[in-house]
């Protein structure tokens, strides 16, 4: 995950709404800053959600590592997360609403991609990955890799391209967009779809407290509402003409949405 987080901080435009800061760190297109606004698929899809449920917010910054940790102390932050930073830790602090399934996949050039006949054949290669990211580091060691840590996403696609690196992890659209704003436009020189390593969520992270367990359970039924499920299959008609289809959609009805580890 990058450096910057975006913080979007509720205000209460009427007495009745209920009011809570939101959090959120830069992954594009899952989740960015565009000219001061928050902006990518779970503010988005974190919008329609808090219009159901009469949320007010606004926008504000703050360092992606201060976010997370705000969160674990203050009660009424709500963050916005992916799956593959979940640690240990984390896991005894928060509670977790799972919002949308995506998988990630193993990024690199088509021509050392096209050579491994099976994720085994990584073994001796170099995995770049961003330092909070405790999935790629168990990656690398599952498969025997080079573990190189870097301090940002941005940084990882960089290391790759001058081939400082063999590959990184990333969810496909993620790596779409940072590839294609690589100097001249590499895009073809690459394959980010072809080995998926892991299915994974977005995912709305409160602190455990008996309040938040009420929350998530609010959260949870708006997200479930007719009227979001709508909006989001809309959402994602408009989605699928600009980004490749690497983000997996699916209803997420017919298990449960609210996971608390012990």
């Amino acid at each position: 995950m990058v450096g910057l987080s975006v913080v979007i901080s509720s205000t209460c435009l009427a007495a009745k709404n209920e009011s809570r800061p939101v959090l959120a760190y830069d992954y594009k297109p899952l989740m960015s800053i565009e000219a001061k606004k928050p902006s990518g698929i779970f503010v988005d899809f974190f919008n329609i959600i808090a219009k159901e449920m009469d949320l007010d917010i606004e926008v504000n910054f703050l360092p992606a590592a201060r976010a997370i940790y705000q969160t674990s102390i203050e009660e009424q932050n709500i963050l916005l997360s992916t799956r593959l930073i979940q640690t240990e830790e984390l896991k005894k602090k928060f509670i977790f609403i799972k919002i949308l399934e995506f998988r990630g996949t193993l990024n690199g050039y088509k021509e050392r991609v096209s050579k491994l006949k099976s994720l085994k054949d990584l073994k001796g290669m170099t995995l770049v990955y961003f330092r909070g990211n405790t999935f790629s580091k168990r990656f690398a060691e599952l498969y025997e890799m080079k573990a190189l840590p870097v301090n940002s996403v941005d940084q990882e696609i960089k290391m790759v391209s001058k081939k400082r690196a063999n590959f990184n992890l990333c969810v496909v659209d993620n790596c779409y967009i940072r590839v294609k704003s690589l100097p001249g436009n590499r895009l073809k020189d690459f394959d980010f779809e072809t080995f998926e390593v892991a299915k994974s969520y977005l995912e709305v992270m409160l602190k455990k407290t008996p309040k938040n367990r009420e929350l998530a359970k609010k959260i949870e039924a708006a997200y479930r509402s007719p009227n979001v499920q709508k909006q989001f299959d809309e959402y994602f008609k408009e989605y699928s003409k600009t980004y490749p289809t690497g983000l997996s959609w699916k209803h997420l009805l017919d298990g449960p949405l609210i996971e608390e580890f012990n």
